[in-house]
This record gives structure tokens, C-alpha cells and sequence, in this order.
């Protein structure tokens, strides 16, 4: 991908800049696009990604809630990613530069999910490091469950070594979310795990660290999945690996006016 791409004008696309390193942002659904740091693009955007404004961009970080997963009935992973979020601050630094997006209930999220809330994304770029931090607010009077994820697409091979996954357990979602172990360090292809309790990954030459969240996801769809995925070309699933800050085990309840923030930090090295 070329590091000054253009994105659709439906997107609402903003930039920020923190010495050599640049970030793309979109105020639909409060969605980062693109990370490049030390020169090299560090996140994967599909070509295919729909431009309508309408659809959920496949790539990027999407952000999901008020439910991770699928529902019957309603949106896969939830509304936040397909609703045009408020830009509430845009600041360029040398040594800091950050974004903050802010999306609140309309009449379209309470017909799905009747509940007041306002969600708060804060993107902070530093040379060499993106922190994104997700604040939950329940606004409303009375008390709500979610599940929510940072759906972080890296810019990586599907059998990038993760020395971390070794002997722990993950629940299978390719196989009815069976307890199954990480054998080795190259985790199978395709991959839909939820790996309970792992907070730090390091992957080729990134280090993760996710905090608010009870489990990392792993995905990649893997050949076949992408030949059945539009938005995907079929030999794409060899270009990302999906390492996903989530609450995906347990949903959080949340009472009325408290706050809860799931986050991810990625650092070069």
C-alpha cells in the first residue's frame, strides 16, 4: 500500500503526524486506517474495503460493541463500526501527536440496542508507538452488558511466530469454541481463537499490549475464508494477521454512569 493512499471521501479521512511517523483516522465508524512508523506500513487496509460510507471497512482497527461476534438478526460486531463518529480534537507534535472521536446513541442504535451511552476513542502516535484507548460511558439510568473488541488487522503474515501462544489454551470459534492448546508458536491456518487472560504479544518486530480486555483474538480466514469474504481478495488472507484487544469471554455489566476503557498499545522493537 502506498504510504499516502487516498481514501474515499465518505470515509471523512484525517491525518496525524508525530516526527517520521503518520497515522490515518476516519470519522466513519471512528475507525484507524493506517500506521506508518519507521518507514514501513504496520497495518493492513483492503483494497476491497467498501467506500460507501454505509459498510464496515475491512482493515485498519475497526472498532466493535455493543457486542463482539454475531447476533441473529442484527449487525455482525455490533453498530460502533458503521456509524460516522464526532472528531473532538486533532493535535500534530513532534514527539506527540493524538486524536479523540466521540459517538453517542441516535435513533438507529436505540432501535437496535436500546441503551444511552457515549463511546470516546483516543488515538495517541509517538515515534515508534500508537496507544488507542476506547472509553465506555453509561449515560443513561440504568445499568447494560457488552462485549466490545479493538479489531486490530496487522500488516503481517498469518504464520508470523508468536513465542507467546505456546501451552496456552484458547476456545476454538472454527470448531463450535472447543478448549483446545497452542502446540507451537505458529498458530493454524485459518485461525478464529479467543486466548483467555494473554495481555502482551510480540510479533514480528511489534510488541502488543492490550489491557481492559480478558482475551486476545486470533484471526486470519485463511484461503477459503477469504475466497468467501467480497471485501477480501482471495490471496489477501496471506497479507494480516488479526490480534484483537477483547472482552469476548464474559460480557461487563456497566452501571449507570460508571466508565470502562479497553485499549491496546503497539510499540516498535
Amino acid at each position: 500500500m502506498s504510504s499516502n493512499p487516498t481514501y474515499p471521501s465518505a470515509w471523512h479521512c484525517h491525518t496525524l503526524q508525530c516526527g517520521p511517523d503518520s497515522l490515518r483516522l476516519c470519522e466513519f465508524g471512528g475507525q484507524v486506517l493506517s500506521w506508518c512508523s519507521a518507514g514501513k506500513e504496520r497495518l493492513w487496509l483492503s483494497p476491497l474495503a467498501d467506500d460507501s460510507g454505509s459498510k464496515a471497512i475491512r482493515g485498519g482497527v475497526p472498532l466493535c460493541f455493543p457486542w463482539f461476534g454475531g447476533r441473529p438478526g442484527l449487525p455482525s460486531h455490533g453498530f460502533a463500526r458503521t456509524r460516522r463518529w464526532q472528531l473532538l480534537r486533532l493535535e500534530q507534535g513532534e514527539q506527540q501527536a493524538q486524536a479523540k472521536l466521540a459517538f453517542s446513541e441516535d435513533d438507529h442504535t436505540l432501535a437496535l440496542w436500546p441503551y444511552r451511552f457515549q463511546l470516546t476513542l483516543t488515538v495517541t502516535l509517538r515515534p515508534g508507538e500508537l496507544d488507542l484507548a476506547l472509553t465506555l460511558h453509561n449515560t443513561g439510568t440504568e445499568s447494560w452488558d457488552f462485549t466490545a473488541a479493538l479489531h486490530t488487522y496487522l500488516g503481517m503474515a498469518p504464520d508470523t511466530p508468536l513465542p507467546e501462544l505456546v501451552g496456552r489454551h484458547y476456545f476454538d470459534k472454527l470448531s463450535d469454541g472447543q478448549d483446545k492448546e497452542f502446540l507451537q508458536p505458529i498458530a493454524p491456518n485459518p485461525i478464529d481463537a479467543i486466548v483467555p487472560g494473554l495481555g502482551r504479544i510480540d510479533a514480528a518486530g511489534l510488541s502488543l499490549h492490550n489491557h481492559g480486555s480478558d482475551a486476545t483474538v486470533v484471526w486470519n480466514p485463511g484461503p477459503s475464508g477469504a475466497k468467501a469474504l467480497a471485501d477480501v481478495p482471495d490471496a489477501a488472507f496471506a497479507e494480516f494477521l488479526c490480534l484483537e484487544s477483547a472482552v469476548a469471554l464474559q460480557p461487563v455489566t456497566l452501571a449507570a454512569g460508571a466508565q470502562y476503557q479497553l485499549g491496546q498499545r503497539l510499540r516498535l522493537g
